[in-house]
């Protein structure tokens, strides 16, 4: 196990020389940014993969703004992602969901794309579907999650949230997540940030 301690301002940045993560998948994915999470304290096991990976793209109107090196924060955040699922997923399952793509102003914009299905599949369709995908709206970052907990059923797994910023529709999505953790949830959230101050 390691053990990730975190302010209440849900900032981190991720010392990794300090750190050991033994699912070579997810380090490598989370190399490239700075992860946020909403727990005070949170313990977590890399040794025996869930078998289920729910990822949520942020495609709010913010994701366009750019990062120090110029870069947008969507084309930075669509790379890695195509980076990450280029890797090996045998025995996992995996599912992609996009919030804030298509409507503004709109709290429920949030849209299951590719539900969970094996991973040649979901990446082909991922890989062609992403480029599409403009940011537009806001950030609804609870209600996605709830939606993703329906997503799952009765599977358990680990949900990996990508955002450059807080929630925008009047909703606490650490609140949800306390809530899980009370209810043991079998679900872990891995919440990873691009350009934040």
């Amino acid at each position: 196990k390691f053990i990730l301690k975190f302010n209440p301002l849900l900032t981190l940045l991720f010392i990794f020389k300090e750190i050991k993560v033994k699912n070579a998948r997810l380090y490598s994915f989370l190399s490239a940014i700075i992860i946020l999470v909403c727990f005070s304290t949170s313990s977590f096991s890399q040794e025996d993969p869930s078998g289920y990976i729910y990822i949520i793209l942020d495609s709010s109107g913010s994701m366009w703004g750019e990062l120090p090196d110029k870069s947008r924060k969507v084309e930075t955040a669509k790379k890695v992602l195509k980076e990450y699922v280029a890797g090996d997923f045998e025995g996992y399952e995996l599912a992609f969901r996009v919030y804030g793509h298509r409507r503004k102003g709109d709290c429920l914009d949030s849209e299951l794309l590719i539900p969970f299905g094996q991973p040649d599949q979901v990446i082909s369709e991922l890989t062609q579907s992403i480029d599409s995908i403009k940011p537009l709206g806001k950030t609804p970052i609870t209600y996605s999650l709830q939606e993703a907990l329906k997503d799952f059923g009765d599977r358990q797994g680990e949900i990996i949230l990508i955002s450059d910023g807080i929630e925008t529709c009047d909703a606490d999505p650490c609140e949800l997540v306390r809530e899980w953790r009370e209810k043991d949830v079998k679900i872990k959230v891995h919440v990873v940030g691009l350009g934040l101050d």
